[in-house]
């Protein structure tokens, strides 16, 4: 019996799924959600509390029609102007995945909020290497020993069975 491409699809859907447990969702501003801050500097200060990684997810939580939100460029950030965003929501909550390293800048384009504190400047890292899961230790199958064969088979079968559970 040849393990090749079973145990291969096996190891390659088990390290995606590990892949996907690294990734983090933040609720931006925490209980504040994306509101005018109390101060300017609130979420400048919750963005150096958390270390973000390409692949994790920003929740920004608002009122529709109250706020939205817009990523910008830095120019646009550093002025509060919202010309050319390259993206923007009217509708929350909104998520965005992180799937570029570098900064990233965000805003509310609403009145005067975004000069009011309402605007969040974040640096995106890599995601740090992870070792691949190790592929489990199965027995070796020998010619003239039907008992291997089975338990061999059987084994594969719970090991997609629970990579293909995981991922749904």
């Amino acid at each position: 019996m040849e393990l090749g491409g079973g145990f291969v699809l096996c190891v390659v859907l088990l390290a995606a799924v590990v892949g996907r447990a690294n990734a983090a969702i933040y609720n931006v501003g925490d209980n504040l959600g994306w509101n005018v801050p109390s101060s300017v500097d609130e979420y400048s200060s919750w963005a150096s509390r958390h270390v973000f990684t390409r692949g994790d997810v920003l929740t920004f939580n608002f009122e529709t029609e109250k706020h939205d939100v817009a990523e910008v460029r830095k120019e646009e950030y550093d002025e509060c102007s919202s010309n050319d965003p390259i993206e923007k929501s009217n509708s929350a909550p909104w998520n965005t995945t992180l799937n570029s390293t570098g900064e990233h800048y965000y805003i509310c384009t609403v009145g005067s909020d975004c000069s009011s504190g309402q605007k969040l400047a974040i640096n995106v890292a890599a995601p740090s290497p992870t070792t691949p899961p190790s592929p489990p230790m199965l027995p070796t199958p020998r010619l003239g020993n039907s008992a291997t064969l089975p338990t061999l088979s059987a084994t594969l079968a719970v090991l997609v069975s629970v990579a293909f559970a995981v991922i749904m």
